[in-house]
């Protein structure tokens, strides 16, 4: 039996009460090539420190010479501080050794080394072969919308709509002895919880930009960035979810675009816009410019710029290996949540930014909105978070971001 979509919160005539669709470019100071506020960093605005930095370049380097040992990094960015996760910590030491040294750190960050269970390697072997089990129980048994690891390389986390009843599914499989063991049932911890793709600026003209509120036959979502195909022509990216190839969008009473193409391992889809995109974002009340991109850490704090959420910041980064079931298991993600059980995100912000800022008042983006799901209070949204990140948006069509 096939994976059933999951499900999708119809809002649309909801949120268009909502909107206030004010004429394009009227809250828009042009300053910039793109037609962007050239504006200050905001107060208390979350940006990339050296530790997030560091923790770049070790995470960059582990595949080459540590794979069987490393299982992830996070960051501390307020106690400016590294924490590095491997199950032989020695090696583990000679890692964050050498990318300090790469990354002329000259000790302002703090490097830990911690004893990992299990290898990042691992837990994706782990991953793969319960994602299989797991379509197995589908007929008769309780449904697996989530499997995901943490930096800390302790095991897995697993949502399903009946976590016990999944749980014991999982320790009746064989767990694989040797070299290449598997993880112990004992390590997987089984939630309740379903994520939820939210599906839903106002009247975003030509050239378009990320941020803004796109409207079909049959949802509402939000666009994330725009981007460069060689060969093809330049795209705006949303969530694919959102409408496949064909759906048209507008915009208030803009004409957006048509998406071109989608991919649902990723949960990316690109739209041909109707008079061309650039640079731009919405974030909150004003316009921004993307500069660049950047993977997503552990412990590191991200803000979302959703049509309906508008301006988040206050997210702090949980899972760096993340797989969620939309039809079929979209690989590769992240998973954020709020500390204080607050609205992450909420149903409209589908498709939308995910990002950082940058001390020039630019902005880092840092992937696509695909789901949220609540796991504590959240006063009337969803705390937690998922994304596709950029660079394996950019990957898949081997494209670029365009940046000013």
């Amino acid at each position: 039996m096939g994976r059933g979509p999951l499900r999708r919160i119809g809002v649309l005539a909801a949120v268009l009460g909502l909107l206030a669709a004010p004429s394009a470019g009227a809250a828009w100071a042009d300053t910039g090539a793109d037609g962007v506020r050239g504006a200050a960093l905001p107060a208390g605005a979350p940006t990339r420190t050296a530790a997030g930095e560091l923790a770049a370049v070790i995470d960059a380097a582990a595949p080459a010479g540590y794979a069987d040992t490393y299982a992830g990094v996070s960051v501390d960015a307020g106690a400016g501080r590294v924490t590095v996760f491997a199950t032989d910590t020695g090696r583990g030491r000679a890692l964050a050794a050498a990318a300090e040294r790469s990354a002329h750190s000259g000790g302002r960050v703090r490097v830990e080394v911690k004893a990992a269970k299990y290898s990042r390697r691992q837990l994706e072997a782990a991953r793969t072969e319960l994602e299989a089990a797991a379509d197995g129980w589908r007929a008769s048994g309780p449904q697996v919308s989530m499997v995901s690891f943490g930096a800390e390389g302790d095991g897995l986390r697993v949502a399903a709509d009946d976590p016990a009843r999944a749980a014991a599914l999982n320790r009746a499989r064989p767990v694989r002895q040797g070299a290449g063991a598997g993880v112990d049932p004992a390590d997987v911890r089984f939630l309740a919880a379903t994520p939820v793709p939210v599906v839903e600026r106002d009247n975003d003209g030509a050239p378009h930009w990320g941020g803004a509120t796109i409207t079909s036959s049959s949802a509402q979502c939000t666009t994330a960035f725009a981007m460069d195909v060689p060969g093809w022509d330049r795209y705006m990216v949303t969530a694919a979810h959102c409408g496949g190839a064909g759906t048209h969008f507008t915009s208030g009473s803009s004409d957006y675009g048509t998406v071109f193409n989608t991919l649902p391992s990723i949960d990316a889809g690109i739209i041909k816009t109707a008079g061309g995109s650039n640079s731009g974002v919405y974030i909150g009340t004003e316009g921004r410019a993307y500069a660049n991109w950047v993977w997503s850490l552990m412990g590191e704090e991200v803000c979302q710029s959703g049509s309906v959420t508008r301006y988040r910041c206050g997210i702090f980064v949980t899972g760096d290996a993340q797989h969620w079931d939309n039809g079929i298991w979209v690989q590769g993600g992240i998973e954020a949540c709020t500390r204080d059980g607050s609205a992450a995100v909420r149903p409209g912000d589908s498709g939308g930014p995910v990002f950082n800022w940058r001390a020039d008042g630019k902005i880092t983006s840092r992937g696509v909105i695909s789901y949220g799901y609540a796991s504590g209070s959240t006063g009337g949204g969803l705390n937690c978070i998922g994304w596709s990140q950029t660079g394996h948006v950019l990957a898949s069509w081997q494209a670029s971001l365009v940046t000013s």
